[in-house]
């Protein structure tokens, strides 16, 4: 912007004064311009959150859904058929005969020589060893016996069969007749001890039950008890199992049981065996002592005595005393009876001899006992 020369400047300024000096008002400046903007003003503070608002009230109850559908307890739903063996001995070892395959058929109507039937009852049977067919019904199998090892004098048995939701129970019956070498007559005693005036000798045995079912062996039906070996052993086939109630009348008819046992083809745990074997728990019976000399005696025998007939029990053992002046034909029972425990204790069973010739035998076992060594029926 150029400047303005002296000279004017001055002429102007006398020019002001001369209106000041005579009163006169100036003109009025222009406007100025506008001022710049200010800053901006800073922002507020956040405000105070609000308070949470209360849980409504519940609502209404909804309506009952409907029941579901009722499950199935396979231990109460009806068994499946399955097969089994039955075989008795005569005072005779293992001198045996029985039944090879008997088809054990659940709520049929149609027994016969190879068919029981098992049908569920109004009432639970009574184990008491007497027939009855107000608890055992009508449907009775009259088994005619086709294997076993001689002739023991018993040409076959009565079989029935009920269960419920809880158990499952025989009913056996038979006859002894005369064999070759059998006699007739009640055996329940084994390994009596005899003293003929010189030394100690061990004989006697007993009458059983046999009653075989498989638990692994889709073969059963065609092999049955014939397919187990024979040769001085009763093992079952090669890779099978079964499940074996062993009723002997001194080891267990005081105890009012049967021996719950497993059969194996002998090589349980990796260790040939026999193949039979015992199910866990303690067995009904001891049989302490060699063939020759007793190691323990009932508490009542004495020199002199005669033979003293069982049954007796462990806690009235005594250990022998063969100091003492025995006489000949003095003897006693080799075998004390106790009470099983266990899963070798799951069988019930009482037997009755007719004083003639018959043995009756009734059982009981729960059809689940949730032990492999079982079958589950």
């Amino acid at each position: 912007m150029s400047r303005l020369p002296w000279s004017e400047i001055s002429a102007v300024v006398f020019a002001l004064s001369l209106g000041a000096c005579s009163g006169e008002v100036g003109d009025t400046g222009a406007t100025g311009a506008e001022g710049e903007a200010g800053p901006s003003g800073t922002n507020g503070d956040d405000g105070t959150p609000g308070t949470a608002g209360g849980d409504g009230a519940d609502g209404a109850t909804g309506a009952d859904g409907a029941d579901g559908v009722n499950g199935v307890d396979a231990r109460v739903a009806d068994p499946a058929d399955t097969f089994m063996s039955f075989a008795v001995t005569n005072n005779s070892g293992g001198t045996h005969r029985g039944v090879n395959v008997v088809t054990l058929d659940f709520d049929g109507d149609a027994p016969d020589g190879s068919t029981v039937v098992c049908t569920r009852p109004a009432a639970p049977p009574r184990l008491d060893g007497v027939d009855g067919t107000d608890e055992w019904g009508a449907l009775e199998s009259d088994l005619t016996f086709d294997v076993g090892s001689g002739n023991n004098g018993i040409a076959g048995a009565t079989l029935r069969c009920l269960y419920d939701d809880e158990y499952i129970y025989f009913f056996a019956q038979w006859t002894e007749t005369t064999g070759d070498g059998a006699t007739i007559g009640k055996s329940a005693a084994r390994k009596t001890y005899t003293y003929d005036g010189a030394a100690w000798t061990r004989t006697a045995n007993e009458d059983r039950a046999f009653f075989a079912f498989p638990i692994d062996d889709d073969g059963f039906a065609a092999g049955g008890c014939v397919s187990a070996c024979h040769g001085g052993t009763m093992a079952a086939p090669t890779d099978k199992v079964w499940d074996v109630w062993h009723w002997k009348a001194a080891r267990n008819g005081p105890a009012f049981t049967a021996d719950d046992k497993w059969w194996d083809d002998g090589t349980y745990a990796g260790t040939p065996n026999n193949g039979r074997n015992s199910d866990y728990g303690m067995s009904s019976y001891w049989e302490p002592g060699a063939s020759d000399m007793p190691a323990y005696m009932p508490a009542t025998a004495m020199p002199g005595g005669g033979a003293l007939a069982g049954p007796v029990w462990v806690w009235d053992a005594v250990p022998f005393d063969g100091a003492l002046a025995w006489a000949a034909d003095d003897g006693f029972p080799g075998l004390y009876n106790r009470l099983p425990t266990g899963s070798r204790a799951d069988v019930a069973a009482v037997a009755r001899w007719d004083d003639i010739d018959t043995w009756t035998l009734e059982m009981r076992r729960a059809r689940w006992t949730g032990n492999g060594d079982d079958v589950q029926f």
